[in-house]
């Protein structure tokens, strides 16, 4: 079983998630979207999101980082797990690891 990824990315950058999700895809990781899984659940959101990190091995952040995801963020550092950023400007020709393109 490949390992889960927690996926963040903005509302406003919603429509790129398909890039995103074959960008994860290819680096051979299962791309996990909580606002896929909960959109049935939001009474229960919050205590989701904690479940659905805890099973991820890390949480990859794509784009600028919202107050919601900051808090996400936070629980994911909390827990231990790695967070990785990503630079989605120009999505439709490459994604880049923030710390690789230093």
């Amino acid at each position: 079983m490949r390992n889960m990824i927690y996926v963040l990315i903005s509302r406003k950058d919603f429509d790129k998630r398909i890039y995103i999700s074959k960008f994860v895809s290819d680096k051979g990781f299962m791309p996990v979207y909580q606002t896929m899984l909960v959109d049935f659940h939001l009474d229960k959101e919050k205590l989701l999101d904690d479940k659905i990190i805890l099973r991820c091995s890390e949480m990859w952040v794509f784009g600028k980082a919202d107050e919601k995801m900051k808090e996400e963020i936070s629980v994911a550092r909390r827990l231990g797990k790695p967070v990785k950023h990503f630079d989605i400007t120009n999505v439709h020709a490459n994604v880049y690891d923030i710390e690789e393109r230093k």
